[in-house]
């Protein structure tokens, strides 16, 4: 839209303009998200922790279209962070990434290549969690035992939100943990449900350590947000591609999170003595969906490992 402006104006003799479009101009006309689709193999010591692993991801790249000098024999590394930028220390991994072109429009989403990526991770992780018949929670602590900092994170979000003890009946609680920017960020979700096909997200809470937190309030501000674009989007985020183009143009078919929906939101901020400030505007966002995903495996034994939610035959209750 800026190019279209520079235009308007060199036509209209140099002057300034103003640009607007409409609702539907903006919806069909957009970048969106790259769709991403993910294979993860893992083998497994006899303590059910991962020994090796092997990561196939295939997805357009943004980067091929907007900085194209990044790419390297065929190589897009932010197409797999999350991955190569993961926590998780492992012996042996192999991590390799294929660009496939859709014809689609592509551009940066909040937390880009973590948004889809640490989905992927996390979901795998709390299925293994379960394979060694240990929780989210204590499975990650076991594997990230030598990192002072990640415990301490780890520590705070249980008391804040009783993760390890028994739910409350009708309801059940997914964790899911992201490190990136240079900052760690953990998530606790509760949600209630009928044991049918409708659930509500009753709470979020989230523990983030980003070395430094300079503005404290702004840094509760981001994490907020991130909460809710990242359920907005777990629940709901979905373009439909017809016809060579976009099909939804308004809120009547692109659902987003309703006022009504949106859950409490309980937010705890660390700081780690001798670390740098971290980022905050994109690191709290990748690891609501996995730990939404954990929530409705723990309340209706269905494992979800494609978004958005509402694909797979739940709806969302109101408060």
């Amino acid at each position: 839209m800026a190019v279209q402006a520079a235009f308007l104006s060199k036509e209209a003799g140099g002057v300034p303009v103003k640009l607007l479009w409409s609702r539907e101009e903006d919806v069909r006309r957009d970048f969106y998200r790259p769709a991403a689709r993910t294979r993860i193999r893992v083998a497994l010591g006899e303590d059910g922790f991962p020994i090796g692993m092997d990561v196939t991801a295939a997805s357009p790249s943004i980067n091929l279209r907007r900085f194209p000098a990044f790419i390297k024999d065929g190589k897009d590394p932010g197409a797999l962070s999350g991955f190569l930028d993961s926590p998780y220390p492992l012996d042996h991994h192999r991590f390799r990434y294929a660009i496939v072109e859709n014809g689609v429009p592509v551009g940066y989403w909040r937390s880009v290549g973590h948004s889809q990526n640490v989905f992927f991770r996390e979901a795998m992780i709390n299925e293994l969690a379960e394979r060694a018949n240990m929780d989210g929670l204590a499975y990650r602590r076991r594997w990230l035992a030598e990192d002072p900092r990640t415990m301490a994170l780890f520590d705070a979000l249980g008391e804040l939100s009783g993760y390890s003890g028994a739910p409350e009946p009708g309801t059940s609680k997914g964790f899911a943990f992201n490190s990136s920017h240079g900052s760690l960020c953990a998530h606790v979700i509760h949600i209630s449900t009928d044991g049918a096909e409708e659930f509500r997200v009753k709470r979020i809470d989230c523990v983030v350590d980003p070395g430094v937190a300079v503005n404290p309030d702004g840094v509760i501000a981001q994490v907020e947000s991130q909460a809710l674009d990242g359920l907005s989007a777990a629940l709901f985020g979905k373009i439909h591609i017809k016809g060579g183009g976009a099909a939804d143009s308004n809120f009547d078919t692109v659902r987003m999170l309703r006022m009504a929906e949106a859950p409490e939101i309980r937010i705890r901020v660390l700081e780690w003595d001798g670390a740098s400030p971290g980022g905050m505007g994109e690191p709290a966002l990748p690891s609501i969906a996995p730990a939404l995903t954990d929530a409705i495996y723990q309340a209706t034994g269905r494992r979800i490992r494609s978004l958005p939610v509402v694909d797979h035959g739940l709806e969302l209750a109101s408060a």
